[in-house]
């Protein structure tokens, strides 16, 4: 299909549609949000704030108002402020939800997913294969514009949606500049490359149920 080599360094952005069918991986991921949404009114009323300049906050005009000041966002760990939603397992992010459970029933899609991505882009076994992220941005959630700038690579990210079509993810084109807005199906399996000389910056808006898991890929090859 393709690979993480410099030849496709053009490319940043990938559907990977292949596993729009795996049901084994679908049901485990699905198992894994499931469990996020018990105690659904608990865990909003304590772990979720709204935003009312949400959408503002992932548009293009706020973007270049980063530009011109010339810094580099990168995530949730550096710089909380640049998000609302509920995230999960993160021992440098204050008011993350530590769950075991969830944690345990993750590791499975984690398994899963390692080998999927082994096998579609043709990898030997010596490859990192890390999870950085594990969020749900209930309706009215966003991630603000950033980089992932301090861990470079490239990103997979599984995502579900409760309503497809109310929920995005937007990018800028590092080459040309111009702003993608692709948005979310009910399943979504993306990926999309991180690098320092040429940051992808990305957004993340939802008016809906949006559950994701995401992960660092490194060719170690």
């Amino acid at each position: 299909m393709f690979n993480l080599s410099e030849n496709n360094a053009s490319n940043v952005f990938y559907d990977v549609s292949d596993l729009q069918e795996d049901e084994i991986l679908k049901d485990l991921a699905l198992i894994v949000f499931n469990s996020q949404r018990e105690n659904l009114n608990n865990i909003l009323r304590n772990h979720y704030h709204e935003d009312k300049s949400a959408q503002d906050k992932v548009s293009e005009k706020y973007l270049c108002s980063l530009l011109n000041k010339n810094t580099l966002a990168s995530d949730i760990v550096q710089d909380r402020k640049i998000s609302n939603c509920i995230a999960y397992n993160f021992n440098n992010v204050k008011d993350a939800i530590i769950s075991e459970k969830i944690k345990y029933l993750r590791e499975k899609v984690d398994e899963i997913a390692k080998l999927r991505i082994q096998k579609i882009l043709k990898l030997n076994v010596y490859f990192d294969f890390e999870n950085t992220g594990h969020f749900w941005y209930p309706p009215g959630g966003y991630m603000g514009w950033h980089t992932n700038s301090r861990k470079p690579g490239w990103r997979f990210y599984i995502t579900y949606v409760d309503k497809p079509g109310n929920s995005f993810f937007r990018y800028r084109d590092p080459i040309s500049g111009e702003i993608i807005t692709i948005y979310d199906k009910q399943w979504n399996f993306r990926l999309f490359k991180v690098s320092l000389d040429k940051p992808l910056w990305h957004a993340v808006y939802s008016n809906t149920h949006r559950f994701s898991i995401g992960y660092t890929i490194k060719d170690a090859s």
